[in-house]
């Protein structure tokens, strides 16, 4: 992820809409990300005093398991890229150009990371490396091609800097890149986090790696969020496949919940205060959604749902417990208002909820977007769905970017 530099007011603005990490810092950095909208046209709507609930109409670009993606704006949907790529999308990052069409960057199943400038489409890498593509972060705050960091099935992390391609790991560490994220300095420097298959966490800080944390936990990092400061390692926390959450704050490692849900950690989202411990929303494979305040659990949601909480987006702008929208395996979308839970929608889509996104005006309902195993996408305004598009596509939605609201 970039790092980007403007007004702490700004970033806050932005910080409701985008569910980022919001750190007072200097410069002030943006990180942790659940969703992923467009800056500029987003922010300059907010400082204008815009709401998100006048005509919501999102832009929206979609990739999809068979390899085509796809792009919505008011006209409707345009086909960027066709399925002759013949292999799935695993991971995907969107840059919103104000007055323009978005710029995508993709990983594929096939190793081949393909970028779209905005008109046309360019192979930065084909399928030599032989491994799924599975984790990729970009740097777009840079003129001319982006800087990607691309971490693999097979273990190898490699990083592309705007014209050739070099090998921050090879695949020694014989397990699969599960979790990866990144920021560019000011200054251009480069780092990295990445968790593994096998539990570690391996973090780069611009010219060697470190070993966080070896495989003792015997668990996969199955999410991770990262704060990144200033100066010295970043802070770190990670749910596992035992769903145990782990933290690391700069120097060493405290277990905030061991494994006594007897589930999987499957969505996190994470707030870093300016000073204290992060405060940390999980949702796991039994439904049951967990709320860390800086000191104490407290369980939001039990198993009642009896389905996978596979997506979840939260609000942190507000006082006490945050907002959330989750996503279930069972097609359901709930909605949790800092004290109680409302059905946004039920099981009648008969089909997982894959992607979610949500952003907030202030306290309101939020917008929200899901894409679904069944190709359809669907968007929320507050009050009703839309179809944005039905199962005409016949290919699950793999990844999913939503931008501004039309005004």
């Amino acid at each position: 992820m970039a790092v980007y530099s403007s007004s702490s007011e700004q970033y806050q603005a932005y910080n409701t809409l985008a569910n980022y990490t919001y750190n007072d810092s200097s410069p002030p950095v943006l990180v942790g990300c659940v969703t992923s909208l467009n800056y500029l046209t987003q922010l300059s709507f907010l400082a204008q005093g815009g709401s998100t609930s006048v005509n919501p109409q999102p832009q929206v670009v979609v990739g999809l398991q068979d390899g085509a993606v796809e792009y919505c704006n008011s006209e409707g949907w345009t086909q960027l890229q066709a399925e002759g790529w013949d292999t799935y999308i695993n991971s995907m990052a969107v840059n919103w150009v104000p007055g323009g069409n978005p710029q995508v960057m993709v990983g594929l199943g096939d190793s081949s990371v393909q970028y779209y400038d905005g008109f046309s489409w360019n192979q930065l890498q084909g399928t030599g490396w032989s491994s799924n593509a599975r984790q990729l972060a970009v740097n777009w705050a840079v003129s001319g091609t982006p800087q990607v960091v691309v971490g693999l099935t097979s273990g190898a992390v490699e990083y592309y800097n705007g014209s050739s391609w070099q090998q921050l790991q090879g695949t020694g560490w014989s397990t699969y890149v599960n979790c990866l994220a990144a920021t560019w300095t000011v200054a251009g420097n480069l780092q990295v986090v990445v968790g593994l298959g096998n539990g570690s966490v391996q973090y780069y800080n611009g010219s060697a790696w470190q070993q966080l944390q070896g495989s003792g936990w015997g668990s996969c990092v199955n999410c991770m969020a990262i704060n990144w400061l200033d100066s010295g390692n970043p802070q770190v926390l990670v749910g596992l496949d035992n769903s145990s959450v782990q933290y690391y704050d700069g120097s060493g490692w405290n277990q905030l919940m061991g494994t006594g849900w007897s589930s999987y950690t499957n969505s996190m989202a994470v707030n870093w205060p300016s000073s204290g411990n992060p405060q940390v929303v999980v949702g796991l494979g039994n439904s049951s959604i967990q709320y860390y305040n800086g000191s104490s659990w407290t369980q939001l949601q039990g198993t009642g749902w009896d389905s996978n909480a596979r997506q979840l987006a939260a609000n942190w702008n507000v006082s006490g417990t945050p907002q959330l929208v989750v996503g279930l395996t069972s097609g359901a979308v709930e909605y949790y208002n800092g004290s109680g839970w409302s059905q946004l929608q039920g099981t009648g889509w008969a089909t997982y909820v894959n992607c979610l996104q949500a952003c907030w005006s202030g306290s309101s309902t939020p917008l929200v977007l899901v894409g679904l195993g069944d190709g359809s996408v669907q968007s929320y305004n507050g009050s009703s769905w839309t179809q944005l598009q039905g199962t005409g596509w016949s290919s699950a939605v793999a990844c999913a970017e939503i931008g501004r609201a039309h005004v």
